[in-house]
Order: C-alpha cells, then structure tokens, then sequence
C-alpha cells in the first residue's frame, strides 16, 4: 500500500496512508486538487485522480446519521410531501390560559409582548412598501391593536380551518376602552385609588379581549398539531422589566402612605 507525500505552504508532509489523505480531505486540510506524490510510483498527481482515495471518501458512513425512528420519521416527511413550514405553529402559539395569568401577573405588561410576536407573524413580513411612512405611523402605532386583531381574524391559513367566532374591530374597541378607563378615570374616588380601579378594569378587559383571540390560534395550532411556540428572551425580559416596575410602583405607593400617616 504506498505512502502519500504533498507539500503546503512552503512545508512537507508525511508519509500518509491513503485513509489518512481521504480523512484530511473530508475535514478540509487538504483539497481535492491539491498534488500529491506517493514512495511507490513517485509521481505527482492530483487526490482526485487517484481511485484508491477517491473511494474511501465516497464510500457509506460506518454509522448512520439517524437512528431508526429518526430516518423513519424524516422518510415520511419526504414521502408525503410536507413542507417544513408545516412544522412550525401559525402566529404565537402560546397557551391561553399561560396568557391570562401572565398579564395577571405583570398588570398588563405582558401584552406588549405577546403584541410584538403577533406583529412579527401577522404583519411585518406583510408591510406594503407603497405606504407612506405616515400612513405606516397611524396603522401600525395608534391602530395596532386592531391591525394584528385584523390580521389574526383573516389569516388564510387559519380560515382554511376555520373562522373566528369575534369580530376583529368589535374586539379592538372593547381593547381600546382599557386604556382609556385609565386615561379618563370615570371613578368619583382619590386619585390613587382611582388609578388603582383604572387599572384593574384595564388589565380584565385586555386579558379578556387576549384571551380570545388566542383561543382561536390555539385551537387551530392544536388541531393542525402544529407546536406550541417557544419563550424567547423577549419573554423572560418582558416579565423581568414588569417585575422591577411593579416593585418600584409599590414601594413608592408604601412610602406615600407612610408619609402620609405620620
């Protein structure tokens, strides 16, 4: 069996069997074109044109990249003609009842994120280039809630399966009506407490309206057996910020009322 010799910037290697040249190869440190020489026929060739190499590098792996259940399961994703994005949940698949108990938790502050993934799914791979920057600024910022809403109830892929029972601009109003308890406070109370109810009204209103529409997502995702959608960083974050601000806001509500007493 010969010996393989080659020489690489500027330096001599070897000698190499022939299994140790198909192996460096196949890691990249050294190139099909890349001349070789060998101690029998000391002729220079190129590790392309050699057959004794050139079949060790083509021959099977020893072990197999999937183990049996994974290769069956991969055989059926071709055979069947899935696509992968079939694989992958419609808008933010996560779980209602997860959904109510975080912007529970957090005063509503959870909302601004499960908004953000909405938005990442339903409309910002959909923006029309031909809107002005203007328009942009109103549809997205003032009237976001009602555009993801919009987007969510006329989603192709989930009326393929079936349609919403809410009505998007219906849901949008009864969400546009949290923030502005808190704004316009109807409660004949101190201001404290008032901005207290506000916000409580506020947080059942939007958990309610969330609730809903991610009911539909859930339902559809489970029925088409998509997955549930992975927390991300943003997620953990979000819960995080809400925690610092609602510990700030009743630290500073305890010291008002101790100043206030004394």
């Amino acid at each position: 069996m010969p010996h393989w010799f080659f020489t690489q910037d500027g330096k001599d290697y070897g000698p190499y069997s022939s299994n140790k040249v198909a192996d460096m190869v196949l890691k990249d440190k050294l190139e099909l074109e890349s001349y070789i020489i060998s101690d029998k026929d000391k002729i220079w060739v190129k590790v392309r044109d050699v057959p004794e190499i050139m079949d060790i590098i083509h021959e099977p792996v020893a072990e197999p990249i999937f183990d049996e259940g994974a290769a069956n399961q991969f055989a059926s994703f071709i055979n069947t003609g899935v696509e992968i994005k079939d694989y992958f949940p419609i808008g933010y698949n996560m779980p209602a009842k997860r959904l109510v108990w975080l912007n529970i938790l957090t005063l509503g502050f959870f909302q601004i994120y499960w908004f953000y993934k909405q938005w990442r799914y339903q409309i910002a791979h959909r923006l029309n280039k031909y809107e002005s920057r203007s328009m942009m600024a109103v549809k997205y910022l003032f009237l976001f809630a009602y555009e993801i809403f919009y987007q969510i109830e006329n989603n192709p892929e989930l009326m393929k399966v079936k349609r919403s029972k809410w009505s998007s601009w219906k849901l949008a109003l009864l969400w546009y009506l949290g923030p502005g308890i808190i704004i316009f406070s109807p409660f004949p109370t101190s201001s404290i407490a008032a901005g207290m109810l506000s916000t409580i009204v506020e947080i059942m209103i939007s958990t309610y309206v969330l609730f809903q529409v991610q009911s539909y997502i859930n339902e559809i995702n489970a029925e088409l057996k998509r997955p549930v959608s992975r927390p991300s960083f943003g997620c953990y974050f979000t819960i995080l910020l809400a925690g610092v601000i609602i510990t700030f806001i009743i630290v500073t509500l305890l010291r008002f009322f101790h100043v206030f007493a004394a």
